[in-house]
């Protein structure tokens, strides 16, 4: 009966993985911005990172007809806005259409980055605006497992040549005429440093950590609701 039970129990102890990553970019024109993107793999989550022109709010996005969590906003002085939304399991149709919508027009930047190994909840969001003033640098620390992942997304002013601290991989770098937005991973841990380095600029900056949701297995506790105990 044990025996049985292994490739399920493997199955929940996979560590989340990066899949893909597509961007998008609109002017200050239209209050939509669309892409396509293809998603594979098991136990997926998509993470949208939005960078806008303003403080004006993402109503809405959409995978392939699916929509999106919010999970939190910032801004900083001169209204560098960033956004995060995920979508647990989106579909794996092949270039299937992101779609982001505004409250009003206004030049937006979105990114999204699929995963794999995700139970589809993501923890340890934080944000920075730097207390609202211009700067060169930001860097957030998420509470994370070494079975998870990290995501960031950053909004600054236009052609500011973000870089990302080392450890992270940069999964997008846009620029309009009127600012830019960035977006990148790390490998998770007890703690992740996700920082930026910049021209000066006001920004804004969130980060999280992708569950995997291992953390119950702990001692064979996995087992317990199987075998009818506990």
């Amino acid at each position: 009966f044990l025996k049985t039970l292994n490739p399920l129990f493997l199955g929940f102890m996979g560590a989340v993985a990066f899949d893909s990553a597509p961007s998008g970019s609109r002017d200050s024109t239209s209050n939509n911005v669309t892409f396509t993107h293809t998603a594979a793999g098991d136990n997926r989550i998509a993470m949208f990172g939005d960078s806008i022109d303003g403080n004006v709010s993402v109503s809405s996005i959409t995978y392939a007809g699916a929509s999106s969590t919010f999970q939190t906003n910032t801004s900083g002085a001169t209204d560098r806005r960033a956004e995060l939304w995920f979508l647990a399991n989106p579909s794996t149709a092949v270039n299937a259409t992101v779609s982001v919508t505004s409250a009003s027009n206004i030049a937006n930047i979105c990114g999204c980055s699929t995963f794999t190994g995700s139970d589809g909840t993501i923890s340890g969001t934080l944000t920075n605006t730097g207390g609202g003033a211009a700067g060169t640098a930001s860097s957030i620390t998420v509470t994370s497992t070494a079975s998870d992942y990290c995501f960031d997304v950053l909004c600054l002013g236009a052609s500011k040549a973000p870089a990302p601290d080392a450890g992270q991989t940069e999964r997008w770098d846009v620029s309009t005429a009127d600012h830019g937005g960035s977006g990148s991973d790390e490998a998770g841990a007890a703690t992740v440093a996700m920082g930026w380095t910049f021209t000066s600029s006001f920004f804004g900056h969130i980060a999280c950590s992708i569950d995997n949701g291992t953390q119950a297995v702990v001692g064979g506790n996995f087992l317990m609701p199987l075998l009818g105990v506990g």
